[in-house]
């Protein structure tokens, strides 16, 4: 809805048909098909964007003029002249029926103005018609929503009782209640439309009837995706079609060639027909597997107009909408569904056949990173002799195991390191001969930022017992070779990695090095700085691998600051998104996939790029402005405009700190945690063991155990690698909202309202671009939010067997269920619970069902003392600690329980190793000695003797 023409439509409506020229309206001037300024016209087609009455029969007017003048008999509910015709209760004559329509309108009108909504409701009109009437006579009071279902889903969820009993006046007044001042009835009711009608495609589909009436060639506001499919809408190119199409395409089809569901819109014969969609340009290869149950579109105009459709007979009828009656948006989704559920059956292959696979027969090809040897010290000897080899010579012919488990078995055997679980290298020799196939791409690296070609697999695995090491192989068809730089990744430092599960990685590695193509991204690139200002673009709102456009004229039509960078711009160039204020910081790079274009739809010249990644670390102003090597750079010396250029040197040491945090990411061990945490072994396995399995733990103890520590090193130890970039943290608290942490509405500067993503969807968006790695969302003080509210309608799918896409939900919040939204299932949660917390939510059984909940007990055990005679704690007041806090916890258990219990993380924070008796006092003096004064609030005397007990 544009709120700028809705607003004046409002306006220019009470400017034309004030209540006095009500009183004097004419027939003619009610319904009238020759001219646009009838008041039935300005209703429907004039005020279209304060609200849509679309769809239905013309009755709806009470009484209209006939577009088809063929003789049409009259009945019990509705009579005709032959000229208009009018139901049937409104009278016997057409000025009959006219006047009592009129007198209708007038009385919906005043009392509108009045503010006496009541009085609408009993009067006999309908719905839609009579509160769109109310609303333009008085727009400050009303909301222009006028399906009932939608307000009644919006007043139930504000807690109103028995919403289908009520009056659609008491519906008003009870959500107008929830209406922020700062915001129009019509920026509400787009509010209100986005939560209660995101389920059904009614809208678009309203939209592309409405357009499909005009002719408005133009494809601008329809949604580019619906549940995953592309969207593609057409009304004609050059001339009006006369079959309005919109298509719903998986890759690869196209609508030249494929099967799709297809939306096709006869305007001659005022029907819509939902069709299994079969292309007539290019003869599909595959075919709908319910097609011997389907009646062509053109058996369909045989069979009810004798007559052949205009184009698309060749596709399948699954519904026919008559456009003359009202249409049921329940029944529209419920059609739509049934035939998606088709759609899906016929599998990913769906549609063209796959690119070609040279001669090597392979159904599904896969895309390998693979070092050549340590340092690529074998790429001469592999490219020489047509072969790619792998190491671990030591445990033999791979075919000899039947299982990743017993070749992880071997390695431990005859690589005894005890700091390596052979994890890593078990797949890559598994995958290696058991996964790789032949036609698959393989692309060999060197170090963390060069690939050195590419080439196709050409053998199954085998084993050359007369090599020295290397001795599992494959043939490899090499076609590639030279020095290909890595600007964006950094290449993994696994041995060998699958990286066909990232499609953008593959893309940008296609265009990088030429593999099956010609090399698209040059080998000299220029390097940008692009501003985005969150408050109107927001970089994280997006994904990974989506392409973005960026105009090169701003709002007012001028041209954007150094509007020549806009024109030296090409593919393959690199870009630094910056995110303005508040933000202040580089967030993601982009990779250049247009130069400047006029975009089709919109005829703005734009740019084009995609997002290549999202920078775990992100690289704030500050920090850059102090780096020496840009002080002569256009972002310190000009700081206004929108795309700046930098040099080489420049866009890779504002990356500097990504890449140092890159290299300090090390391994990490159950043994390196076990180091860290004051428990044994077997507690820890128990914990990974539960997080593995439950996917969802929450740690609870006493203050002071250590849980977030706890919770941080449980996720290393996980991951196997001590990478904060796949840890993100939050605190609950009372105020913590399912906007902050899922999605919500936020206010904009010009105070209308943009839709945000929260911290948890964009975590768990950055999870699905990296499947391979596990991701972890820690929950400080998860019992001190309301879960529930939290959660939303995530509580379902954070059960580890709702985990992936197939579980998507649509958010409460979201704009059409191209946005559904799953939690990947390499996301786990750990939350973290204070027993001792008075204020406490209870935690409800349909969160804690969802999670295992771990004790975190105190630890006053040898594995505490080492540490802090490690750190420098003088063994007398180690002593002191062990004997008087053991003593203490003891009678806390007995006046309040164990979950009150003082913890060891007090004692664990030794500044300059001085661990004395005066370290000692001081925590207790102002970190325990408070707690316990709040445990015994109500005993002030015994507080003081326990702390007595604790200093002396």
């Amino acid at each position: 809805m544009e709120l700028a023409t809705g607003l004046q439509e409002q306006k220019d409506f009470l400017n034309e048909w004030p209540i006095s020229r009500l009183e004097k309206m004419t027939l003619d001037e009610y319904t009238n098909l020759d001219k646009d300024t009838s008041f039935s016209y300005w209703l429907e087609k004039k005020t279209e964007h304060s609200g849509s009455i679309w769809g239905g029969s013309a009755y709806k007017f009470g009484i209209f003029r006939r577009r088809n003048l063929e003789e049409k008999k009259g009945d019990e509910v509705a009579k005709t002249d032959g000229k208009y015709s009018w139901y049937a209760k409104y009278g016997n004559a057409k000025e009959e029926a006219f006047e009592n329509v009129k007198r209708i309108i007038i009385s919906i009108a005043k009392a509108s103005t009045n503010g006496e909504f009541e009085k609408i409701d009993p009067i006999d009109f309908g719905v839609g018609m009579k509160w769109k009437i109310a609303f333009h006579y008085n727009p400050e009071n009303l909301i222009p929503v006028f399906k009932r279902k939608w307000l009644e889903r919006f007043c139930e969820s504000k807690g109103l009782d028995d919403v289908s009993d009520r009056v659609v006046s008491e519906l008003h007044r009870f959500a107008i209640k929830f209406k922020d001042a700062n915001i129009s009835t019509l920026e509400y009711s787009e509010i209100i439309w986005t939560k209660f009608h995101t389920n059904n495609i009614y809208h678009t589909i309203e939209k592309f009837i409405t357009q499909g009436q005009t002719d408005n060639l133009k494809k601008v506001g329809f949604p580019k995706s619906y549940k995953g499919l592309d969207v593609k809408v057409s009304f004609g190119a050059g001339n009006t079609a006369k079959v309005p199409w919109l298509a719903l395409l998986r890759e690869p089809n196209t609508v030249t060639s494929g099967i799709y569901p297809v939306y096709l819109y006869y305007k001659d014969a005022n029907i819509l027909i939902l069709a299994y969609g079969v292309s007539e340009t290019t003869e599909s290869t595959n075919h709908w597997s319910t097609e011997s149950q389907l009646h062509s579109v053109a058996d369909w105009f045989k069979t009810h107009r004798s007559e052949k459709p205009p184009r698309y007979g060749d596709s399948f009828v699954k519904t026919v909408y008559d456009l003359n009656e009202e249409i049921d948006p329940d029944a529209i989704q419920k059609d739509l569904d049934e035939l998606l559920v088709v759609y899906d059956k016929q599998g990913s292959s769906i549609g063209l056949a796959e690119e070609p696979r040279e001669s090597y027969g392979v159904s599904k090809k896969k895309y390998w990173i693979i070092a050549p040897g340590e340092g690529a010290n074998k790429w001469d000897e592999f490219y020489k002799d047509g072969v790619i080899g792998i190491g671990w010579e030591g445990v033999g012919d791979l075919k000899q195991f039947g299982t990743r488990e017993d070749i992880r078995n071997a390695l431990l055997a005859a690589y005894p390191d005890g700091s390596k679980s052979q994890k890593n290298n078990s797949l890559a020799l598994w995958e290696f001969m058991k996964e790789m196939a032949v036609g698959d791409i393989i692309i060999p690296k060197r170090g963390a930022s060069e690939y050195l070609g590419y080439g196709i697999v050409t053998s199954d695995y085998y084993y050359d017992s007369n090599k020295d090491d290397y001795n599992n192989l494959r043939k490899v068809n090499w076609v590639k070779n030279g020095v290909w730089n890595e600007e964006v990744h950094r290449i993994v430092t696994k041995t060998l990695t699958d990286i066909t599960k990232y499609p953008e990685y593959v893309a940008r590695l296609k265009r990088l090095i030429g593999i099956e193509q010609d090399s698209q991204i040059p080998q000299n690139v220029n390097y940008w700085w692009l501003n985005a200002n969150p408050k109107h673009w927001s970089i994280t709102d997006f994904e990974i691998g989506q392409e973005q456009t960026y105009t090169t004229h701003n709002e007012k039509g001028n041209k954007r600051t150094r509007a020549e960078y806009f024109q030296q711009l090409r593919p393959g160039d690199l870009i630094l998104g910056y995110a303005s204020t508040p933000i202040k910081k580089v967030v993601a790079i982009f990779e250049a996939t247009k130069a400047a274009h006029t975009n089709e739809d919109s005829g703005e010249e734009e740019i084009s790029f995609v997002i290549q990644k999202f920078l775990p670390d992100p690289v704030g102003i500050d920090d850059i402005l102090e780096m020496p090597e840009l002080q002569e750079s256009e972002i310190i010396k000009n700081r206004q405009g929108s795309l700046y250029k930098l040099s080489k040197v420049e866009f890779h040491t504002i990356l500097n700190n990504e890449l140092k945090r890159e290299e300090e990411i090390g391994d990490y061990s159950k043994a390196d945690a076990l180091k860290e945490l004051f428990i044994d072994e077997i507690e820890l396995d128990r914990i990974l063991s539960s997080l593995e399995y439950k996917m969802n733990i929450i740690l609870q103890g006493p203050p002071g155990t250590g849980k977030t520590f706890m919770a941080t090193r449980i996720a290393y130890a996980l991951m196997e690698e001590k990478d904060k970039s796949k840890i993100e943290m939050v605190q609950f608290h009372q105020s913590y909202s399912y906007e902050d942490f899922i999605q919500g509405f936020r206010p904009k500067e010009d105070r209308s309202f943009r839709l945000e993503n929260g911290v948890f969807y964009r975590f768990c968006k950055r999870a699905q671009t990296d499947p391979d790695k596990k991701y972890f969302f820690i929950i400080d003080e998860i019992n001190r939010g309301n879960l529930s509210k939290i959660f939303g309608e995530l509580m379902l799918l954070i059960e580890k067997d709702k985990r992936g896409l197939e579980y998507a939900v649509s958010l409460t919040y979201s704009h059409g269920l191209d946005n559904r939204f799953y939690i990947p299932s390499n996301v786990y949660i750990i939350g973290t619970m204070n027993t001792a917390d008075r204020s406490l939510s209870i935690v409800d059984y349909a969160l804690r069902r969802r999670f295992a909940f771990i004790d975190v007990n105190p630890n006053f055990n040898n594995k505490f003392k080492n540490e802090l005679i490690d750190k420098g704690v003088d063994e007398g007041v180690l002593e002191k600690i062990k004997f008087k806090i053991d003593r203490l916890n003891k009678k806390i258990v007995e006046d309040l329980g164990k979950g009150f219990q003082i913890g060891h993380s007090y004692f664990c924070n030794i500044p300059d190793g001085n661990g004395d008796d005066t370290w000692y006092q001081n925590i207790i003096e102002n970190e325990i000695g408070p707690l316990l004064r709040e445990y015994w609030f109500d005993n002030e005397d015994l507080a003081e003797i326990e702390i007595r007990a604790l200093i002396e």
